[in-house]
């Protein structure tokens, strides 16, 4: 599959997530992956990806990114949001 992204990104914003980790809760760190399409960052629209990309972007985060025990996908366009996390 090939796509065609102008912008993809991952953000760990200032606050944490309940999960588990090796049978105990982990209060560690969420993860929000950010994927746009534009033409001139005034507009910008969030790409569908693929359901099987998306569990393998979360497996691997999950896996190999210490502390981080959760990933969400944001679907949020510009405008109502824009297109980075402050």
């Amino acid at each position: 599959m090939s796509l065609t992204i102008w912008q993809y990104f991952a953000v760990v914003p200032d606050f944490r997530a309940t999960g588990v980790r090796e049978g105990k809760r982990a209060y560690d760190w969420p993860c929000i992956i950010r994927c746009i399409n534009t033409v001139d960052v005034m507009i910008a629209e969030v790409p569908e990806l693929d359901w099987a990309l998306l569990k393998r972007i979360t497996a691997r985060i999950t896996a190999e990114v210490p502390r981080i025990c959760r990933v969400c996908y944001d679907l949020t366009p510009k405008p109502v949001g824009t297109v980075e996390w402050e």
